[in-house]
């Protein structure tokens, strides 16, 4: 026997006002002790209302958990959550993630309306925390109201992949580039090359050849995000004045979209008339780096990168007023002592690298380790971290040589500890914090 359901008009002709009052009503709250609820349900079936419904007592609380009564919490939050209904039925639809789906039948179309309600108040508010209210607009370049800024043309080496069938003027005295490397098996070959920089209002920047202005390639800079443009450290790049202009893939992730967001185009675009073999050899490229003669043209460069690009922001979409957050951290490497004398004697060398993101941003000059005294840097950086970026790691390395580091190659120098560094190192007060480094056993002041 089917089970007698109160049918319900269908949800257009749900008053928008009724809504409302429920909505302020309810505070987001709602209690029920007879809901149904099923992990499915199909509209278009014969036997649609005699699925796996169980009775349940239902409540969402003001801190947006939907429990089962003071018992166990079903959902942990239910904040920017995806509402479905279907007419006819007094049936609503939850969905928390692509593979998370509840389904619950309300006994009359008043507790329906007060569910729909509580559901359509929580689903426009966003999870506690900053890094889940972050949100981005589209680069300028793509709003006919704003301008761009100028066009910028400069001279200055980048790092990259090499041009196929250009004459450019190859340096190889400076390093090559560990951060977000080309794939091993790929047959691109990268390099330090000197270009005139052409950026255009459009968010793209030319390279051209010295030689003949001819165009090399495209950065397509507005694909990126305003945090993918960043200042990078000397001790990383053997030099001063680089910029990095890429995708960094681990803060897309963190943020939950794509390598290509927005459907704005490829990375690196190749000159026109290029051939198919050029297009996907440029395609496994997803940064450069640009090494600037002067720090005023790095610093002129660096806010117009950061012009073209995605802003990213706190806050809602639907207001014209957004928070930028950037969280600003001195961080201070001061000295490792050793448990192990062994550690002294194999390793003479010893530096730490800063890695962030899957890419190494700091490193401490090469000190001799020793057997009756700590490794002693006390050297300092100033970070800059967009929102979300609060975990990264130390590395304690070893050199072959007491002045470079990776004589031997791009990160072939040893790993003998590392230790990761987390939101609650910054929210202590103390002025030194002892982090312990693990495999093997090594103690490091960090500040």
């Amino acid at each position: 026997m089917t089970p007698n359901v109160p049918s319900i008009p269908a949800p257009r002709s749900l008053a928008i006002s009724v809504l409302e009052n429920n909505m302020i009503k309810s505070h987001g709250e709602f209690d029920c002790d007879d809901v149904s609820w099923a992990y499915s349900f199909d509209p278009n079936s014969p036997n649609k209302d005699l699925g796996d419904w169980k009775k349940m007592p239902l409540e969402i609380n003001s801190k947006g958990e939907l429990r089962a009564h003071d018992s166990a919490v079903i959902v942990p939050n239910v904040q920017q959550c995806i509402v479905g209904t279907f007419p006819g039925h007094l049936i609503l639809k939850l969905g928390i993630t692509t593979q998370k789906v509840l389904y619950f039948r309300l006994p009359s179309y008043k507790v329906y309306s007060d569910l729909l309600a509580c559901l359509m108040s929580w689903q426009n508010l966003k999870p506690k925390g900053l890094i889940s209210k972050w949100n981005f607009s589209r680069s300028i370049v793509y709003d006919k109201h704003l301008q761009a800024n100028d066009v910028l043309i400069c001279r200055f080496k980048v790092y990259g992949p090499l041009p196929s069938n250009k004459k450019v003027a190859v340096d190889s005295r400076l390093p090559k580039m560990s951060s977000y490397p080309i794939d091993s098996e790929s047959d691109v070959e990268e390099g330090w090359f000197t270009a005139i920089g052409h950026l255009m209002p459009n968010g793209i920047l030319t390279l051209l050849c010295e030689t003949d202005g001819s165009a090399i390639y495209s950065i397509n800079v507005a694909s990126l995000f305003s945090s993918e443009v960043r200042k990078v450290h000397s001790s990383v790049v053997q030099t001063n004045n680089v910029l990095f202009v890429g995708v960094i893939n681990e803060l897309r992730v963190l943020h939950g979209v794509s390598d290509d967001f927005m459907s704005n185009g490829s990375f690196l675009i190749p000159p026109k008339g290029a051939n198919s073999s050029e297009t996907k050899r440029l395609s496994s490229a997803s940064r450069v780096l640009l090494d600037f003669d002067l720090c005023i043209d790095l610093e002129d460069w660096y806010v117009a990168l950061k012009s073209v690009t995605a802003l990213e922001y706190v806050g809602n979409t639907l207001y014209e007023k957004k928070l930028r957050l950037v969280r600003n951290v001195n961080l201070e490497i001061l000295e490792a002592t050793f448990e192990d004398d062994t550690i002294c004697k194999e390793h003479p060398n010893i530096y730490c690298e800063l890695v962030m993101w899957g890419a190494p941003w700091f490193k401490t000059s090469v000190v001799k380790a020793s057997e009756i005294s700590n490794c002693f840097w006390k050297e300092s950086l100033n970070l800059s971290l967009p929102c979300g970026s609060d975990y990264f790691k130390i590395l304690l390395k070893t050199s072959k040589s007491a002045d470079y580091y990776d004589v031997e190659g791009v990160n072939k120098d040893g790993i003998v500890g590392e230790c990761f560094i987390t939101p609650n190192f910054f929210e202590s007060d103390q002025f030194l914090t002892k982090v312990r480094f693990s495999i093997p056993k090594a103690t490091s002041l960090v500040n």
